[in-house]
C-alpha cells in the first residue's frame, strides 16, 4: 500500500489518469457540444 504513504506518487498517477480520461473522443464530443460560447442577451439571461 505505498499509494497511501507516498503523496507524490498518488498525484502521479491520478493526473496520468485524468489525461486519460480527457484524451477520449466522448469528452471531446461532449466539450465541444456543451460549452459552446454562444452569446445571451440580458434579457434572456433574466428568464
Amino acid at each position: 500500500m505505498s499509494w497511501r504513504t507516498n503523496p507524490q506518487g498518488l498525484m502521479r498517477r491520478s493526473k496520468k489518469a485524468f489525461g486519460e480520461f480527457l484524451s477520449r473522443p466522448e469528452w471531446q464530443w461532449y466539450t465541444t457540444h456543451t460549452f459552446r460560447a454562444e452569446y445571451v442577451s440580458p434579457k434572456q439571461a433574466d428568464r
